[in-house]
């Protein structure tokens, strides 16, 4: 009987793969195996398609609708199967693959939902580690794939000598911490207009760095107002001698217009160094404590907007309220007067 694949062409055609002609050539007499619940359906075919996507991906996406089981051809052992796809090489391992994936039929009882499991297990070791990735669910953090507790606290690298910030982290660590804030001071890295300073006390590159390198997670505050017990917030003096006077924290169009070209140098150091890149930042805060300043939506959202066009739409974007801190105060305040 004559197969045909999704595109109406004959599958006798797929010269460039070794094992599909093997499974051409003893098709008619299937694998034994033991008993099956149900007749195993048609095997799909594999369409040029499927190859092509196999060269960027250990495991295309198999047609749902016609693949039932796994099956291997005649006389071949899975072992035997996945050791020829290997010795063509990797990306013809990764193509042979996904074509026994997709045209089999049935594999001693294993369901297809097993199968495509044990793919992705050879996704993640053909690439390496496992995807890196961050998120908040169900009112809870989750790193990896399990649940993830923050044990924070700030340590700021602009505070600290930087030949003392490894001891910090580590004293940091030994507390119990698993992860370190700090802010990014707009004045200490363009102390005059277009003036960059990136080194010893200002090389964040440096210190993020160093924090990987102690396990320790990142949440980055990157302003661009800081409050932080720190000059003018944070902001650059030099902003206050423009004319006419602008109005910071606001959609003011020339504040904004600063603001974008800080961040242009800024968030592109930062990006590489995203724990979904491989980095230790698994969140950046916008702005400081601004529902006590104002109310300014629009200045808020052009914000986040920015910085997704640097960090793209994975990083977790967060904000801070004076209203949480005062009622974790008072809280903690009452409880004293409790003891």
């Amino acid at each position: 009987m004559t197969e045909q694949n999704n595109s109406g062409r004959n599958p006798e055609d797929r010269s460039a793969s070794p094992l599909l002609r093997q499974r051409q050539a003893t098709a008619a007499a299937p694998l034994p195996s033991p008993p099956l619940p149900t007749t195993s359906a048609p095997a799909t075919a594999i369409t040029p398609a499927h190859a092509a996507a196999g060269a960027s991906s250990p495991c295309p996406w198999p047609n749902r609708a016609a693949t039932q089981r796994l099956t291997l051809p005649r006389g071949t052992s899975w072992k035997e199967s996945t050791n020829s796809a290997a010795a063509a090489g990797e990306q013809s391992s990764r193509v042979h693959w996904g074509q026994a994936m997709a045209s089999a039929g049935g594999f001693g009882g294993l369901s297809l939902l097993l199968a495509l499991s044990l793919c992705s297990a050879l996704a993640s070791t053909v690439h390496g580690e496992a995807p890196r990735r961050f998120w908040i669910e169900d009112d809870a953090f989750w790193k990896d794939g399990a649940p993830f507790q923050i044990v924070g606290g700030d340590v700021h690298y602009f505070r600290i000598v930087p030949e003392y910030w490894k001891d910090r982290l580590l004293r940091a660590k030994a507390l119990g911490l698993n992860t370190i804030q700090t802010y990014v001071p707009w004045n200490l890295h363009e102390p005059e207009p277009q003036s960059w300073e990136f080194k010893g006390f200002a090389d964040i590159e440096s210190y993020l760095r160093l924090a990987q390198e102690l396990e320790m997670l990142v949440m980055l505050r990157v302003g661009p107002y800081i409050c932080g017990e720190w000059d003018l917030g944070g902001f650059p003096p030099w902003l206050l001698t423009i004319e006419p006077a602008l109005k910071l924290r606001s959609s003011d169009a020339t504040y904004l217009s600063l603001v974008e070209r800080w961040w242009r140098v800024l968030l592109p150091k930062v990006a590489p160094l995203l724990y979904e890149n491989g980095g230790p930042i698994i969140m950046v805060q916008i702005e400081n404590e601004f529902g006590s300043f104002g109310d300014d939506k629009n200045y808020l959202h052009y914000l986040v907007q920015l910085a997704r066009r640097y960090l793209g739409n994975d990083i977790v974007l967060y904000a801070v309220s004076l209203l949480i801190i005062f009622t974790t105060y008072y809280c903690l305040l009452n409880l004293l007067l409790i003891l």
